[in-house]
């Protein structure tokens, strides 16, 4: 009767790990899959405002003056620095669904069991 006690164990404890690790994955997926949208939708705006720009200094002057685009440029900066923060807060969330570390002199993440950083050489704790 233990023989089978400890099968069903096993089995459940293979069962509760794997669904663990699949939703760990789909985690990951989704995170993924949000950052590569965050990226699309910053090249479209880093053209958008190529664009306002070609326009501002191809523009023939009138007698209303030149064209200025500023303010949409302006718009169009601070959707790209909360887009970044957004890559940035997804990027954490991978690390931590990854498991990865810092660096803990230059903070780049690195692998967790790594001895070294591998970009500034400095050990780790």
């Amino acid at each position: 009767m233990d023989v089978w006690n400890d099968i069903s164990k096993k089995i459940s404890d293979a069962v509760d790990y794997t669904a663990k690790e699949t939703g760990k994955l789909t985690g990951i997926a989704k995170i993924k899959y949000k950052v590569v949208n965050l990226r699309s939708k910053r090249s479209g705006l880093y053209e958008e405002i190529g664009k306002l720009r070609y326009e501002e200094l191809r523009s023939v002057p009138t007698d209303d003056g030149v064209i200025d685009n500023t303010i949409e440029i302006t718009a169009l900066c601070d959707a790209i620095t909360a887009i970044n923060a957004d890559i940035n807060a997804a990027s954490e969330e991978l690390a931590k669904l990854r498991k990865f570390k810092h660096c803990v002199s230059c903070g780049i993440r690195i692998r967790p069991g790594m001895s070294f950083c591998p970009k500034c050489g400095t050990k780790q704790a």
